[in-house]
């Protein structure tokens, strides 16, 4: 999810992304990636993410051009959870919480894109 206080058309909301894979995610490590292409196509910017190396997803600047709609030309930080349920996870059974939830993270790299 890309959070913002309003997405492009001035409502209030963040852009979300629902990923199914068509395999156990939980039975191995995987990659996880998100590019951002700055001014790739038009002068907008893209985020795009991927699951072992395969893109699923895409979120093109938006087209109301303020801060609160594209606040990603910003500094900002990068957020590692293990969500469980929600608005988009669905309802979870707290019988899940017996025993402790672990994410196991191998590593976190972060790149520079440099013009060629």
């Amino acid at each position: 999810t890309l959070h913002t206080a309003y997405n492009e058309y001035g409502e209030k909301g963040s852009y979300g992304y629902t990923y199914s894979a068509p395999y156990d995610l939980s039975a191995d490590f995987h990659t996880y990636a998100v590019e951002w292409a700055q001014e790739e196509k038009d002068g907008k910017d893209v985020i795009r993410f991927f699951v072992d190396g395969v893109q699923y997803a895409e979120q093109w600047e938006a087209k109301i051009d303020n801060n609160d709609s594209w606040p990603f030309n910003k500094p900002h930080f990068i957020i590692l959870n293990l969500a469980i349920g929600g608005t988009m996870g669905g309802s979870v059974d707290d019988a899940i919480f017996n025993v402790p939830r672990i994410m196991y993270v191998d590593y976190v790299r972060v790149y520079q894109r440099t013009e060629k």
